[in-house]
């Protein structure tokens, strides 16, 4: 579709969304290069980010990772915090609440 999940005021400067869904987010990867889990942590900050500038005033943001993958205590997979995409700080720095995991 050509959207930039990290851009959608620029691409829909005028519209406002009850819920903005992003399924399985992956930023692309960089061949040869560590820390890949610094790139998906930025790509959920700046979605969350993004998403936040287009909802309504109870709008919600859901995002689908896999099991494991949140990094929250209700993940079915627990990871050390270091080993996952850490989905609650990333809402928690763009500014949205997180409400359930």
């Amino acid at each position: 579709f050509g959207v930039d999940a990290r851009e959608l005021s620029r691409r829909y400067p005028s519209e406002e969304w009850d819920r903005v869904v992003f399924n399985l987010p992956q930023a692309p990867p960089e061949p040869r290069r560590r820390n890949q889990i610094q790139r998906q942590r930025a790509l959920l900050r700046d979605f969350c980010a993004a998403a936040a500038s287009v909802l309504s005033r109870d709008g919600q943001i859901w995002v689908t990772l896999l099991a494991g993958q949140g990094g929250t205590r209700l993940d079915p997979n627990q990871r050390a915090i270091g080993d996952s995409w850490q989905v609650q700080l990333a809402a928690a720095q763009a500014g949205p609440l997180l409400v359930s995991a």
